[in-house]
């Protein structure tokens, strides 16, 4: 709204204290400047949005590699199988626990860690025992999967927008709107005369947008969140039974 307003008191004043500027040049330069913008923001949302959607798929794989490493401990001896399965339905609690309630991630994610030590201890004392065993090489490979699954996870969550993309988009998005006013001031020298409400759902159009690219960007800190029923939904199934 700063750089509407001051490219409209700064137009009104090149025009009473300049020479005539050529409107038509600078219509031409205020549509460049806002497709430019557009296109960031289309640029911008499109990449927020397979972010959003690269967690969502996690969430699934996640879900699949825990669920097989709990029917693949069936292949262990007692006491062994009931132990592993106590920590996969532990480590699935955690999981959700992270997820929601923010202020504990670090604590809960290792957590999570120190079960991977204790799942693949398990998997490396039953491959010593029985090293020529197909099935405990699927359990051990299961184990794997939810370790290697985690990372992807913790990476995906971290992996956002840097800084200077932010400023970049800012930077365009103050100049688009600056020249807006600009050219608003160029045409007519009347306060009362200017497009006062087209200008204001404009800028709020682009706040909107900035807003929504934020929110999938940062999911799970504002309005848009991932989706984790696929891990309720296998917390579920492990409380229910074997």
């Amino acid at each position: 709204l700063g750089a509407l307003e001051a490219g409209y008191h700064f137009g009104r004043y090149w025009t009473q204290h300049s020479k005539a500027t050529k409107k038509d040049s600078v219509d031409s330069v205020v549509a460049a400047t806002l497709g430019l913008l557009a296109f960031l923001l289309v640029f911008m949302t499109g990449l927020a949005n397979n972010r959003f959607d690269t967690r969502r798929q996690l969430v699934i794989a996640e879900a699949n590699a825990v669920g097989t490493a709990y029917l693949r401990a069936d292949f262990l001896e007692e006491p062994q199988r009931s132990e592993v399965r106590a920590l996969l339905r532990e480590y699935v609690d955690t999981r959700l626990e992270a997820i929601a309630v923010p202020a504990r991630f670090v604590e809960d994610r290792a957590k999570s860690e120190a079960i991977h030590a204790q799942l693949w201890q398990y998997a490396a004392d039953a491959g010593r025992a029985a090293p020529q065993s197909n099935p405990i090489s699927l359990f051990a490979a299961a184990v794997n999967d939810v370790i290697n699954v985690h990372t992807q996870r913790i990476a995906a969550i971290y992996n956002r927008f840097p800084v200077s993309n932010w400023l970049a988009i800012g930077t365009v998005a103050l100049l688009a709107l600056f020249a807006v006013g600009f050219n608003d001031g160029l045409s007519d020298g009347r306060a009362d005369g200017r497009a006062l409400v087209a200008e204001v759902v404009l800028l709020l159009i682009f706040a909107a947008v900035l807003l929504l690219i934020v929110d999938l960007d940062r999911a799970g800190e504002g309005l848009l969140n991932v989706s984790q029923q696929a891990l309720i939904d296998l917390q579920q199934q492990m409380q229910a039974g074997p």
